[in-house]
């Protein structure tokens, strides 16, 4: 570019102005483009081997790795080999886990079970302790009651003996209460019949009575008729009040002698309390009741002037009350006495 900027403008006669021209930028030129691109160059050819040795280098680092490559391509082939087993051998340690942990589970309840049944134990052995102390104290008081009872035994042996002698005393009273008793039962037959001779008697006298009433009523309508009937009625009478008055006194005599009898038997059976304390009640209540029914009775019955029976009917009925109640004191002695006789038999059963 400077050669032809120079030959351009410079005359073709001025040659060495040219040269010079040509001179000058060949100067410049070799030191602003030539001398930066030799540089460059060498920099460039300096690259270049630098290059070229490390193409050298990676060539060797490259080989180097194929052999590693090689190397680890096996190592890979063995892993691969080893993953294999390794998975093979996981599957059986799977199924071995589960299985571990299927008999974990149930060692697990085995486990809790065992802690139940230990803890169960546990409040059975304190309760087996408590139990054992209890019997220890139990034994404790079984001895002392033992002592108790053998000194309460030899105690009770002695009022057995005593309570024999007393029973036997018991038994000799009995007999001669049942005595007794056998003797009630033949005074109470032979009130009963006189009972029933009274009651008899009792209600004659009333079907009298009531004839004597209705032959009143007949005599005040029949006056001219009462003259012939009153001699008969008097004779009949007069022989009736016969045969009442010997029935009477010899009623009077078997009650003396059945009260006699009584007298004997309450003399023989005072050896009780029970006895003598009924026999008070009886008698108390007796008196009240005589006392109570005596007044009704010569209340009701008044005796009429003029019929003769009238006299003799209240003393009757008097009399029967009298041995009615005399009869159910009786009977309710000796059912008394039959009660103690009982009792007695069983206290000596039991003492047997």
């Amino acid at each position: 570019f400077f050669v032809f900027a120079a030959a351009m403008t410079v005359p073709v006669k001025s040659i060495g102005v040219s040269l010079l021209a040509c001179f000058v930028t060949f100067v410049l030129a070799y030191l602003f483009v030539i001398s930066p691109l030799r540089a460059e160059l060498l920099e460039r050819n300096q690259d270049l081997v630098r290059c070229q040795d490390h193409a050298d280098n990676v060539q060797i680092r490259y080989d180097e790795l194929e052999v590693a490559q090689e190397k680890l391509q096996k190592y890979l082939n063995e892993e691969k080999e080893n993953s294999e087993r390794l998975s093979g051998s996981l599957q059986e340690s799977e199924r071995q886990y589960k299985a571990l942990s299927v008999q974990f589970a149930t060692l697990d309840s085995q486990c809790s079970s065992l802690d139940t049944r230990v803890m169960n134990l546990e409040g059975e052995r304190s309760l087996q302790s408590t139990r054992l102390a209890d019997c220890q104290q139990e034994s404790e008081t079984c001895s002392q009651n033992k002592t108790e009872l053998a000194s309460n035994a030899s105690r009770l042996k002695s009022l057995l003996d005593l309570e024999a002698a007393n029973l036997k005393k018991c038994m000799e009273a009995n007999q001669e209460e049942f005595k007794a008793i056998e003797a009630m039962k033949h005074v109470l037959a032979q009130r009963e019949h006189q009972l029933r001779v009274l009651n008899n008697e009792n209600y004659l006298c009333f079907d009298r009575l009531e004839a004597l009433e209705r032959g009143k009523v007949n005599n005040v309508s029949n006056e001219s008729k009462q003259d012939d009937t009153e001699v008969m009625d008097q004779q009949s009478q007069k022989e009736n009040e016969e045969v009442e008055v010997s029935n009477a006194s010899s009623i009077l005599l078997e009650e003396n002698e059945a009260d006699s009898s009584i007298e004997l038997a309450y003399e023989l059976g005072e050896n009780t309390t029970d006895m003598s304390t009924m026999l008070e009640n009886t008698t108390d209540e007796s008196s009240a009741l005589d006392n109570e029914e005596e007044a009704p009775t010569t209340l009701e019955k008044q005796p009429e002037t003029n019929d003769p029976y009238n006299a003799y009917i209240p003393v009757l009925s008097s009399d029967l009350e009298i041995t009615t109640e005399v009869f159910e004191k009786e009977e309710q002695y000796l059912e008394q006495l039959l009660q103690n006789y009982h009792s007695t038999n069983s206290i000596e059963y039991d003492a047997e």
